[in-house]
């Protein structure tokens, strides 16, 4: 299998500085031919897309370039979240990837999505997909998802992976706080009761003492109810909380059971470390590249300065491709497919037998 990948910044955006990234990850992948080009942009590319995607594909020699653009990228060497920015990762040898084929319900789907585009009827479609949301630092486009060279500023594309086998996990980095508490009261996506009181009674019983004088608008943003989705556990993270009741960003039914979590910088790289080692447990061989989908809220900000889920990568995996997307969502594998936040989510891959 050769891949490898590459990462460049400029004071702006110009289809050189996506040329010059091409063309380095061919160099160190030591293809003559490149199959498929995974690119990943900042949104300074978005205004002048079809321009810039034109010039890739001939430096590429091939129109197999897929990709969008996000707030933030990385590689296995650095990660930018503040500038113009082109990340590539190149495919050749028999491996690559290309536009999904409808209907194959066991297939493991690389998928890049608009916000806008997100909705139950294609997350439940048949696939098993994980990936990101595609965007730029305020959330609201403009969006540039594409494939075969062309662009799509709306919408959704499923890629197929090609002579390899993959692996995916997540990693969601909220320490639980206490066990499980059944929900006994709930309106649609606002609870009024855990275990029989207001939620924030049952807080206050497991909330660390350093955080009890944490103002609860501060708490908001750390604070989730997780829910075990079969053998995983999901946040909901909150998005009101007070006295009497907590809102949701998912609707909760009575009778679920779910645990407060609180999401820690250390918990969170502990977490990230374990998840890489558990992915490759019985793996004789280290992948020979990977592919990470996280947030900005969950990168070098949280980390204070550092991206800690990158750097366990490093560490695990040392001279291991990375392509790397700091996204407006996190999607990860389920039926239907789970749309995360706040979260990282991880693809290791190995030549097939």
């Amino acid at each position: 299998m050769k891949v490898a990948s590459s990462i460049a910044t400029a004071r702006q955006a110009s289809a050189e500085l996506v040329v010059e990234v091409i063309e380095a990850a061919r160099d160190m992948a030591g293809l003559s031919r490149v199959e498929s080009t995974l690119l990943f942009l900042t949104s300074d590319f978005s205004p002048d897309i079809a321009n810039t995607l034109r010039t890739a594909a001939r430096a590429a020699g091939t129109t197999q370039i897929f990709g969008c653009t996000a707030m933030g990228l990385a590689t296995e060497e650095e990660w930018v979240l503040d500038g113009a920015a082109a990340c590539a990762m190149v495919f050749g040898e028999g491996v690559g990837i290309g536009p999904a084929p409808i209907g194959r319900e066991r297939e493991q789907l690389l998928t890049l999505a608009a916000p806008s585009a997100i909705n139950q009827l294609w997350l439940n479609s048949p696939g098993s997909r994980f990936g990101g949301v595609a965007g730029d630092a305020t959330g609201h486009g403009p969006y540039a998802i594409f494939r075969n060279a062309g662009s799509v500023m709306e919408g959704h594309i499923d890629f197929r992976l090609t002579g390899m086998r993959c692996r995916v996990a997540a990693a969601h980095g909220y320490r639980p706080l206490a066990d499980g508490l059944p929900v006994t009261a709930v309106n649609r996506f606002t609870i009024t009761e855990l275990d029989g009181v207001p939620p924030w009674q049952t807080l206050q019983r497991v909330l660390p003492g350093y955080e009890r004088a944490t103002p609860m608008r501060q708490l908001e943003t750390r604070l989730a109810l997780l829910v075990e989705a079969g053998n995983d556990i999901v946040p909901c993270p909150l998005l009101c909380l007070d006295e009497h009741s907590i809102t949701m960003t998912r609707q909760l039914e009575p009778g679920q059971r779910v645990f407060w979590g609180l999401r820690q910088a250390l918990y969170s790289e502990q977490e990230t470390a374990s998840l890489l080692e558990t992915m490759t447990t019985d793996m004789t061989e280290p992948p020979s590249f990977g592919l990470m989908f996280t947030s900005a809220g969950r990168g070098p900000a949280f980390y204070g300065g550092e991206d800690l889920d990158l750097v366990q990568f490093r560490r695990q995996f040392p001279n291991v491709p990375l392509l790397a997307l700091y996204g407006n969502g996190q999607i990860a594998p389920g039926q239907p497919a789970r749309m995360l936040d706040n979260s990282v989510v991880f693809g290791l891959f190995w030549p097939t037998a």
